[in-house]
């Protein structure tokens, strides 16, 4: 397909390319059909998606001779279709990973665990009287410090790290590959885990108010699928409650069996 000087092939973005050019080769030596969606970007320089159908036509030899083919401009659906993604997988408010998507990270980080023989942590954090914030300021002001927790937290792990909200005042981390032992992931999830803590104890200030909400934090320490998502979820959940009632604003690691010091700083 050629317009002037342009042609049509290099409308398609450049990460679609390979793909659109795969399946249409494909359906060529199969004298066949094909249907792709891709981007592409149009000569004012606007991105939109489209969906091609098309068939390959064939001479009384059988030699491929044509494609036949519709293409149609799909953007509208498309959005639509990321923002329900989105509105599955993400909080609505921090835009990070909700519970559902952590789950599901949080299996293929302990199926990567079980490969490598790697040791992880997951942290479970909730922010100490931070319904005094609601309480006094209103919930715009707790959803401002919320987001702003948000982005504390991101900005203080690894890219391959996962921060996500589950809900309220509580966030979890998914720290992946921190050594080859659980004593040497625990090292590392400490050193992390201290850097969080005094990122989230600073104040957040919210006009005129400058407000105090401290993070309690639990840590269990994994390798592979010794203990299901769920159940680490909940272990890293309950040392949380144990930094809670030993004083908050400090790190308690999950311990196995229970009440043996789990007490970090």
């Amino acid at each position: 397909f050629v317009s002037g000087e342009v042609s049509y092939i290099d409308l398609i973005h450049p990460d679609d390319r390979s793909m659109v050019s795969q399946v249409i080769s494909e359906a060529i030596a199969r004298r066949g059909t094909y249907h792709i969606e891709y981007r592409i970007r149009t000569v004012e320089g606007l991105l939109h998606w489209v969906s091609e159908r098309g068939r390959v036509t064939s001479d009384h030899a059988g030699r491929a001779r044509w494609l036949d083919g519709l293409i149609l401009d799909i953007s509208e659906h498309k959005a639509a279709e990321i923002m329900i993604r989105d509105l599955a997988y993400n909080d609505p408010l921090t835009g990070l990973p909700n519970r559902r998507l952590l789950l599901d990270r949080l299996e293929h980080q302990l199926v990567a665990s079980s490969r490598s023989g790697r040791y992880g942590a997951l942290l479970f954090i909730d922010m100490d009287n931070f319904k005094q914030i609601n309480d006094t300021l209103g919930h715009e002001a707790g959803d401002k410090v919320l987001n702003e927790v948000a982005r504390r937290l991101s900005a203080s792990v690894r890219e391959s790290d996962t921060v996500a909200r589950l809900g309220g005042d509580e966030f979890v981390v998914i720290l992946d590959s921190l050594g080859d032992t659980a004593a040497a992931a625990a090292v590392e999830a400490t050193v992390l885990g201290n850097k969080i803590l005094g990122t989230l104890a600073r104040p957040y200030r919210l006009g005129e108010h400058l407000c105090i909400s401290t993070p309690s934090i639990g840590i269990a320490i994994f390798c592979g699928h010794a203990v299901r998502a769920d159940q680490l979820l909940r272990w890293a959940d309950a040392a949380m409650y144990q930094a809670k009632s030993a004083g908050r604003n400090r790190l308690y690691f999950h311990t196995d069996p229970p009440g043996a010091d789990a007490r970090i700083g």
